[in-house]
This record gives structure tokens, sequence and C-alpha cells, in this order.
């Protein structure tokens, strides 16, 4: 499994125009509210003669009419410039379809035109799934989806926090083989089939989370951690479960731990999450996977960092891990030690790991029991760092696997006795 790039790697995001975009996605929403006069106001009136409100109205319902009522905003992107004009994608949430408008704008911030570019399937919701989303401390916005059980009480709600890189909602990243895909998804199934809720997010940057008021190459660990409070709030405040569980996964184990600080939770469950700071599992990550020399050079750019300075030169190979653009959150991950966040938590906790975890050792959640000799520590043999069999791995795999048949079993356990 490539895991150098898919734990690890930062994904860069160019600086977008915050006004522009919100400008386009108020247009959108006027429209879904049928506002056609104010929706008429922001555009620019330039050789238009007379009030085009019905041709707005008229062509809204037919779009409605092929593709569903209008449900919500979803993504809204910078698309690059067409001479003076700024380009913005407006993702719209419909019944039926996704439907991507682009809308031009003026340096005077004038709608100058907009069109129906694309029209994508949507989003797939099944039984018992509804979308969500949540705005960050940044003013983000950060999408979901929630799997609730049908019950006539509250039921318990576990938060699953993701891992590092570009791994989204379901545990699905691109570069990774087809076997080790839909952890997240695979998880949330097995609490809802036990009458427990869960809600899975796209991390900042990720899937549908590209609604973000910062660039990437100025996030940092805090940003993440901030984030996941944000959903355990969100989700607090609902008031519709028992009590807040956080599953971490990886590096969400780590977040996971210090979300403890900002909002309060019931129980944590750690899943492949390291004891060592984050820099020196990468590092020795480096040295199993590649070479000795590839580590120490990895090791020396993390030490500049940590000291405050610039580093001179990345390499090529490194850059995956330690380009400029993930400079901001290595320097935040240095103040964040995943065994003294475990050695302050105080609530129920229980550590897995997987015996045939070549990311995270199986040693590393030995070391994390040590730190909080409260918790419970479970080593489930063979399984792998994306939750499955490693049993059950072949060549060429075309599905996903599975999960570790043990895994539900023990989550659930956990849950119901606390």
């Amino acid at each position: 499994m490539r895991y150098l790039s898919i734990l690890f790697f930062i994904f860069f995001v160019t600086t977008v125009n915050a006004q522009t975009k919100d400008l386009a996605a108020r247009f959108c929403i006027l429209l879904s509210r049928e506002n056609w006069s104010s929706a008429m106001s922001m555009m620019d009136g330039q050789g238009m003669k007379g009030d085009h409100s019905a041709m707005l109205r008229d062509m809204w319902a037919e779009v409605q009419q092929q593709y569903g009522q209008w449900e919500q905003l979803g993504e809204v992107q910078e698309a690059g410039k067409q001479g003076l004009y700024d380009l913005v994608r407006v993702y719209n949430e419909f019944q039926r379809s996704t439907v991507i408008i682009n809308v031009a704008i003026s340096p005077e911030r004038k709608i100058v035109g907009f069109t129906f570019s694309k029209v994508l399937p949507k989003v797939g919701l099944r039984e018992n799934e509804t979308l969500d989303t949540v705005q960050t401390q940044d003013g983000s916005v950060l999408y979901g989806t929630l799997q609730q059980p049908a019950a006539n009480d509250k039921v318990p709600m576990v938060l699953i926090i993701p891992g590092s890189g570009m791994v989204d909602r379901n545990g699905d990243a691109g570069a990774v083989e087809m076997a080790f895909q839909h952890s997240y998804l695979q998880l949330a199934d097995g609490l809802n089939a036990n009458g427990i809720a869960s809600l899975r997010y796209d991390k900042r940057g990720v899937g549908r989370s590209t609604q973000i008021s910062k660039p990437m190459a100025q996030t940092s660990l805090d940003d993440y951690i901030s984030d996941a409070a944000a959903w355990v709030q969100h989700l607090r405040n609902s008031g519709n479960f028992s009590r807040i569980i956080i599953i971490g996964h990886s590096e969400g184990s780590l977040i996971g731990m210090a979300v403890a600080s900002l909002q309060h939770y019931d129980a944590f469950i750690s899943i492949a999450g390291p004891a060592d700071p984050v820099a020196d599992v990468v590092v020795a990550q480096i040295n199993q996977m590649y070479s000795a020399e590839f580590a120490h050079t990895a090791k020396n750019i993390l030490d500049q960092l940590k000291a405050g300075a610039e580093p001179n030169d990345v390499p090529t190979y490194l850059l995956s891990v330690l380009s400029p653009a993930s400079y901001a959150y290595w320097r935040s991950s240095f103040r964040y030690l995943p065994c003294e966040q475990a050695s302050h938590l105080n609530m129920p906790m229980l550590i897995i790991n997987g015996t045939k975890d070549t990311q995270v050792l199986p040693a590393q959640a030995a070391h994390l029991h040590e730190c909080q000799p409260n918790s419970a520590l479970l080593l489930i043999k063979d399984m792998v760092h994306p939750l499955k069999d490693a049993a059950g791995i072949g060549v060429n795999q075309k599905e996903a696997l599975p999960l570790h048949p043990a895994l539900i079993p023990a989550v659930v356990s956990f849950i119901r006795q606390h």
C-alpha cells in the first residue's frame, strides 16, 4: 500500500476570492428561494431591457422539473478567469441530481452571466442516511453523512475522525487499492446494524468539503482539531443522541484526543493511532518502506521546521509529505504529543491495533496504553491499517474487502459497556 502519499500527504489549494464565491453562492440561493427580483438586482443590467424576472422563473421551473426540487448548496469553487471576469463553479443539490452552475462576475462585482454546465449523479444516500454540514470556527463548511438507526429512544452517536491524507468520509482515496476502500462506510454500517448512530465527514480540502476559508498551505493541525470539535458540538446541540463517542483512525486518533480539551464527549476509541509524535512515525515509515538515507533527510527537514527555520531544499522524493504547502501543518504538529494527550483523557478509552499493521505498528498501541493505564488495549490478529483482514488480500482485488470480523464486535461491546 502506498502509505507515504496517502497517510501524510498535505493537499494544497490555491487562494480563492471569498467575496466572489460568496456572491455566486448568494445568487444561487436567491434562485432557489424564487426571489427573482433580488437575483436580477445582482446582475449587470447593461444591454438588458425590461424585467427579465420571468425568464429566470421559467428557466428555474424547467430545471426543477427535470432534476427535482432544489435541496441545498454544495461546493463553491473558483474556476479561473475569462478575460476580466471571475468564474465561479457552484454545485447545487437537487432531489435527483447535482447541477453545476457556472457564474461569471465582473470586476464591479456584478453577475454578467451564468450557465448550467454539468449534471452529476446524486450523492448516494442509503436507508437511514442524511447529509449534514457544520460551519467551523474559521467559517469553512464541512460535509458529512449522518447514519442513524430507526429507534424509539435516543441512541449513542459515534463521530468517525478520518486519518490524514486525501481520504474521504467513506475511507476512500484514489491511490489506495480497491481492497482497502470503504473502511469508514463499513464501520458506519456495522454500528448502524447494532443500533448505534454515526457521523463520518470529509475533512477540509477533501470530497465535498472545499468551501474553506483559508488556503490549505496555511492550514494547521489546530484547524483539523477545531473542525472535529465543531462536529462534536453540532451533534451534542442537536439533542438527538444519548451520548457522544469518538473513533479516531490513524492521525484521527491524535485529533480525537486533542478535541477533549475543546469539547466534552463521553468515550474514545483509538484505532491504529500512534503514541509517538507524528513526525517520528513518518520518519520511521520512510525508513521502513524506502531507505535510511531518505529517513535521515526527512528527519533533518522536520528538525528545521521544529526549530522555526525554513528548509533550504526538499528532494523531489519527499515532496508528497514535506512540500512547502505542508509547513504550517508540520509546525503545529510538534505541539501535540499523542502520549501526552492520552494521559490527560478522563473517560473510558479503548485502544485497537492490528497485528499486521505495517504503518502504525502494534508496539505503538502498547505504548499508547502505557501512556493511559486506565485504557483497554486490543490487538486484532491479522488486521491491517485500513481495518481489513490480511488473510483476504489478493492480487488485483476488484472489490473492497469487508472489515476484519473482530473489529465491529469489539467496538460495539465497548460502547454498550460505557
